[in-house]
C-alpha cells in the first residue's frame, strides 16, 4: 500500500482549524445554552483532531493550542453542568413521585448557579484565545508523514481500552469519568475518519457515541449525588433522591461495561494494520470535499439537558 503522505496531516490540521472556527462562531453574541453546547462540541472535535496530528507539530505549538482549547472549554463547562444538573433534578423527582414544590430550594440554587455561570462566560476572551490558537496552528511547520495519523488513532484506542480495564477493576466515579474522556477522544477521531469507509466507521462512531453518553449520564448522576449531601432539602427527601441516583448509577455502570466489553475486545496491535488501511482510504476520499463538509456547521439542536445534550 502506498505510504500515507504529508497531505493527510495537513488535511487533518485544516479540519481541526475548521472546528475551532465553528466554536468561534458559536461564541458570537449572547452565550445561550444552545450556543454553549455547540461551542463545547466543536472544541471537543478540534481537540480530537489535534491529538491525531500531535506528532507532526512542534511540542510548544501543540501544548499552547491544546491549552487554549482546554481553557475555553473549562470556561463553558460550568454553565453546561448547572443546566444539566437542574434538568436531572426535575427528571429524578418525577421518576420517584416527588412534588415539584418540595424541590424549590434546590432548584432555586441551581437556577442562581446557572445564571451566574453563564454571566461569567467571557465570550470575547474565548473568541480571542481560539483565534490566536487557530492562527498559530495553521502557521507552524509540520514534520513527518501521514502514517502518524494511524499511529495516533491506535494510541487513542489503546488509552480507552486501558481506561475500560481500570474502571472495571475499580468502578469509582473518577475512573469511569477518565474512561469517558478517552472514549470521547476515540469517538471524535472516528467521526473524522468516516469518509474513509462510511458504512463501517459510522457504525463504530455511533457505538462510541452511545458509550460516551452512558458514561456521561453516570458522571452527571455522580455529581448530583455529591451535591445532594449539602442540598437545602429535608434529610428524608435527600435520602430518597440519593437512593434513586444510586440505582441509576449501578444500571448505567452495568450498561457501560457491557458496551465496553464488545467495543474494546480487539487488541491494539491487531487494530494497527487495519487503521493504516483506513487512513489511506481517508486520503483517497477527496480531502477538499471533507473540508467543505466540515466547514458547514449545523444549527444548534434543541438543548436537552435531561438527555445530556448529546455530544456535550
Amino acid at each position: 500500500m502506498e505510504k500515507v503522505h504529508l497531505t493527510a496531516v495537513r488535511t487533518a490540521r485544516r479540519l481541526c482549524a475548521v472546528r475551532i472556527a465553528a466554536a468561534i462562531r458559536a461564541l458570537r453574541g449572547r452565550p445561550s445554552d444552545e450556543n454553549v453546547h455547540l461551542a463545547r462540541r466543536e472544541l471537543k472535535r478540534a481537540r480530537a483532531l489535534l491529538r491525531l496530528v500531535r506528532a507532526a507539530l512542534p511540542a510548544a505549538a501543540y501544548a499552547s493550542t491544546n491549552a487554549a482549547l482546554h481553557e475555553v472549554g473549562r470556561m463553558l463547562g460550568a454553565a453546561r453542568d448547572a443546566a444539566v444538573q437542574r434538568a436531572l433534578v426535575r427528571e429524578l423527582a418525577a421518576g420517584v413521585g416527588v412534588p415539584p414544590a418540595a424541590l424549590r430550594p434546590l432548584l432555586a440554587r441551581l437556577d442562581r448557579e446557572h445564571r451566574a455561570s453563564r454571566a461569567a462566560i467571557d465570550a470575547r476572551q474565548g473568541r480571542g484565545l481560539l483565534a490566536t490558537a487557530r492562527a498559530r496552528l495553521l502557521a507552524v511547520r509540520l514534520e513527518g508523514d501521514g502514517a502518524m495519523l494511524a499511529a495516533a488513532f491506535v494510541r487513542i484506542y489503546r488509552r480507552g481500552r486501558r481506561g475500560y480495564a481500570a474502571a472495571l477493576e475499580v468502578p469509582r466515579p473518577a475512573r469511569l469519568h477518565a474512561w469517558r474522556t478517552h472514549v470521547k477522544h476515540y469517538w471524535h477521531a472516528l467521526e473524522a475518519l468516516e469518509p474513509a469507509w462510511p458504512r463501517l466507521i459510522t457504525a463504530l462512531a455511533a457505538e462510541a457515541h452511545r458509550l460516551a453518553d452512558v458514561l456521561g449520564a453516570h458522571h452527571d448522576c455522580a455529581l448530583l449525588a455529591a451535591r445532594l449531601e449539602t442540598a437545602p432539602l429535608s434529610k428524608r427527601l435527600r435520602l430518597r433522591l440519593a437512593a434513586e441516583l444510586a440505582r441509576r448509577r449501578a444500571a448505567l455502570r452495568l450498561r457501560a461495561f457491557a458496551i465496553g466489553e464488545r467495543f474494546y475486545e480487539e487488541r491494539p496491535r491487531r487494530l494497527a494494520p487495519r487503521a493504516a488501511q483506513w487512513w489511506q482510504l481517508w486520503i483517497d476520499a477527496a480531502p477538499a470535499e471533507m473540508l467543505r463538509a466540515a466547514a458547514v456547521t449545523p444549527a444548534p439542536a434543541p438543548f436537552s439537558s435531561a438527555a445530556r445534550a448529546r455530544g456535550g
